[in-house]
């Protein structure tokens, strides 16, 4: 058994699949295997250079490109914690509560992208080139963030969108 410590620290791979698995239920796969919260974070600890993924049943990912995904961030968590990704290859992505990216699919096209549902995955620390921006948990207690709705965040992509849009 792995002793983590809360909160994980954001170089702690074993205690950020840990909390995944555990405190949040998050179904978890490293590489390609499916690993339940009982060996989750000795295989994570053992394969440190693995892609670990979860499905988006129990939230949906809004995926934002780099440079207006900053603007949304920044200006997004003055009204409170918006638990973010930050990766090398789409830029940052959003965590809003399940089944609420519908209300913005009218934005897919300028540059964001919805996943949502058990076919959508998403990578999670501590694969290469993920980390978190705003994790999905409270640091002040072992509890999740509550995840807002995708429409709370409308406005702010509306106009991070509009000042960065994008170039294809």
């Amino acid at each position: 058994m792995i002793s983590t410590t809360w909160p994980p620290s954001l170089r702690d791979g074993p205690g950020m699949a840990h909390a995944y698995a555990g405190l949040l239920g998050w179904p978890i796969w490293v590489d390609s295997e499916r690993v339940g919260l009982e060996q989750v974070a000795h295989v994570v600890a053992e394969r440190q250079s693995s892609v670990v993924t979860t499905v988006c049943s129990e939230f949906d990912a809004v995926q934002v490109p780099y440079i207006p995904g900053r603007h949304v961030l920044v200006t997004a968590e003055r009204k409170g914690a918006v638990p973010c990704l930050r990766t090398e290859r789409c830029g940052f992505t959003l965590l809003v509560a399940s089944g609420t990216g519908r209300s913005i699919a009218d934005l897919v096209g300028s540059g964001l992208e919805i996943l949502s549902g058990d076919e959508a995955r998403i990578e999670l620390p501590p694969t290469p080139g993920v980390r978190w921006d705003t994790p999905p948990w409270r640091i002040d207690a072992t509890q999740a963030v509550e995840l807002r709705a995708a429409g709370d965040l409308r406005k702010v992509l509306v106009d991070a969108l509009h000042l960065y849009p994008a170039r294809g």
